[in-house]
């Protein structure tokens, strides 16, 4: 039952290629609109190169460490699966999260790889969703203290921050309450209760998600700290990107509260890739503190390191997983 739940499964062209518009349409924006294409021309010569490997760096850094946090829960679930097959997926997975609207396409993928692994999909579901918890709440902590660390900021930016602040503050109360709603799992049983398939998976899923929360909680906690890490690393690209501009212009704790809001920008979009909000964010963010054209050059240097290059990876890696399980499955049967 569950393996043909799976069997349908097909590649989101559809998705694919609309992610694919949407950047091609943000990107001509950014040059036709935000400054004049032959000037970002001359400053992406002129941009230290060193910086934009950096940044390229720090994206690929933190794909590895995505795959620890996934690496942890499933050994928490009872069924390891290794650190590179976690990790070579997830790129996959990525790829997919970036051209589907509100970042919410990767996860399926995972699922699928866990089902493959010997989960069944209650329990690969389980794993996905408290990884996604845990990597939230990380993520979480890690705004909320880089976004309350913003001072040194324009005074027309402090009352948009100040909303992003009430708006993640109300996010981690929200994901607070849906972990302890998902441990419980009261109002979850009295709902498909007197349905046995799914009564049936739910205590499956129940019991793996439970699992994740042993020894203390130290495997849900070590995921989530895993999650923290992930984001810091991977929001450090936008960092080391404005860095290459001049390191004085800004403090260090400014540059980086500017990349965080970039990188949570994405993920409330309904737009693939988060196109357009990204860049509104950089604009009205940035526009005091960096030249026309140099902001125009950043936001062009910041898709490629973290969306650009991630999807031409991932796309690749996701193609190439997509190949080697259909030939699996052709030799299983």
């Amino acid at each position: 039952m569950e393996a043909n739940n799976f069997i349908g499964w097909r590649v989101p062209w559809k998705a694919m290629l609309w992610g694919f518009a949407f950047a091609i349409v943000a990107l001509i924006v950014v040059f036709v609109r935000l400054a004049n294409p032959s000037e970002i021309m001359i400053e992406l010569q002129e941009y230290p190169v060193l910086f934009f490997f950096l940044a390229l760096f720090a994206v690929f850094l933190s794909w590895g460490v995505d795959g620890y946090r996934m690496r942890l829960l499933t050994c928490a679930a009872g069924v390891p699966v290794s650190w590179s097959a976690l990790t070579f997926t997830l790129i996959a997975a990525n790829f997919l999260t970036l051209i589907t609207p509100f970042a919410a396409g990767g996860a399926p993928l995972v699922v699928y790889l866990l089902f493959r692994r010997g989960m069944s999909v209650a329990q690969a579901t389980a794993v996905v969703i408290g990884g996604g918890f845990a990597a939230q709440l990380g993520l979480f902590t890690l705004a909320t203290l880089v976004l309350h660390s913003m001072v040194e900021i324009p005074s027309d930016v402090s009352a948009f921050l100040g909303y992003v602040r009430v708006g993640f503050f109300i996010y981690g109360i929200a994901l607070l309450a849906l972990v302890v709603i998902v441990f419980q799992g009261k109002r979850i049983q009295l709902l498909f209760g007197k349905r046995k398939l799914a009564a049936e998976w739910i205590v499956d899923f129940q019991a793996t998600f439970r699992a994740l929360f042993a020894r203390q909680g130290r495997y849900f906690l070590g995921a989530l700290v895993t999650g923290f890490v992930y984001y810091a690393v991977y929001y450090s690209a936008g960092f080391f990107l404005l860095t290459g501009f001049d390191v004085s212009r800004s403090s260090v704790v400014l540059r980086y509260g500017v990349s965080v809001l970039l990188g949570i920008a994405p993920l409330v979009s309904p737009i693939p890739g988060g196109a357009g909000a990204a860049e509104l964010v950089a604009y009205y963010v940035l526009e005091q503190t960096l030249p026309t054209d140099e902001l125009a050059t950043f936001i062009v240097l910041w898709r490629s390191a973290v969306f650009y290059l991630p999807i031409i990876i991932g796309g690749l890696v996701f193609t190439f997983l997509v190949l080697r399980w259909a030939h699996q499955r052709r030799n299983e049967a």
